[in-house]
């Protein structure tokens, strides 16, 4: 009787897919989880017994490091869990309000009246939404300060290995073909309308996702295996800054004009 028994190779491609499998499936679980569990608890405690109430930022905060965490104690992706934790959150907030948007939802509050409408049913998640959404704005320019000083420092030794075909290729395959395919594919079933795919598949992240990952494979995977990686993503994350940031503001004034003549 003849036995089949897998070479080293593919016992290692299937151990690969598994944990890949795993990694993905169990960030976008665990991050969903706790987003929505979290979120849910605190509207119940300023709706029902008026606790809870303060800067929302720390709430943004733990949340990002319990989500991520969490992840990490279960060995999946940490970076895809925080992105599922916010975005259950603001599922909750959406099923809260209806058809109207947080801003509409809230609509104006004066100083002395935050922690009424914090505590209000009918505006509670709008309200924690638009004040999470806030401060994680202000957090992500940091953080992309912080990153273009890093990509910054290392750029300026390692220049020369930047302008070569191999990293011309890649910037124009993830910019022209990858990135478009992927919101395509990602957007499939969705209202967004053909201008609004056209931006996002333009924009998408500029180098914050990319610097992790590339900062993960350094850790995780040999030397040998992961230098020639590092001018590659440095020169994908330069060149996305460079070209996104001078077309942002001539794309979305030709976007706003187009849609107040509709």
């Amino acid at each position: 009787m003849c036995r089949y028994e897998a070479t080293p190779s593919v016992a290692l491609h299937w151990a690969f897919a598994a944990q890949a499998a795993w990694g993905i499936a169990g960030a976008f679980a665990s991050g969903w989880l706790l987003g929505e569990l979290s979120v849910r608890l605190i509207a119940y405690l300023r709706t029902r017994h008026g606790e809870a109430l303060g800067p929302e930022g720390f709430y943004a905060l733990g949340l990002i490091a319990l989500s991520y965490g969490v992840a990490e104690l279960l060995h999946t992706y940490a970076f895809l869990a925080v992105f599922a934790a916010g975005l259950a959150t603001r599922c909750v907030e959406q099923k809260a309000s209806g058809s109207k948007s947080a801003r509409e939802a809230v609509v104006t509050i004066d100083a002395d009246d935050v922690h009424a409408t914090a505590a209000d049913p009918e505006r509670a998640h709008a309200f924690m939404a638009e004040r999470v959404h806030g401060f994680t704005i202000e957090l992500e320019r940091i953080a992309e300060v912080a990153i273009m000083l890093m990509v910054s420092a290392v750029l300026a030794t390692i220049w020369r290995e930047l302008f070569t075909w191999k990293a011309l290729i890649l910037i124009a395959g993830l910019f022209i073909v990858a990135r478009p395919l992927a919101v395509e594919v990602s957007l499939l079933g969705s209202s967004a309308a053909a201008g609004q795919r056209r931006l996002m598949s333009w924009f998408g992240i500029r180098g914050v996702g990319s610097f992790y990952y590339l900062l993960y494979a350094l850790e995780h995977a040999p030397r040998a295996a992961t230098a020639p990686l590092i001018p590659l993503v440095i020169a994908v994350i330069v060149a996305s800054v460079i070209v996104h940031g001078i077309t942002a503001t001539p794309l979305m004034k030709r976007y706003q004009r187009v849609n107040a003549g509709e």
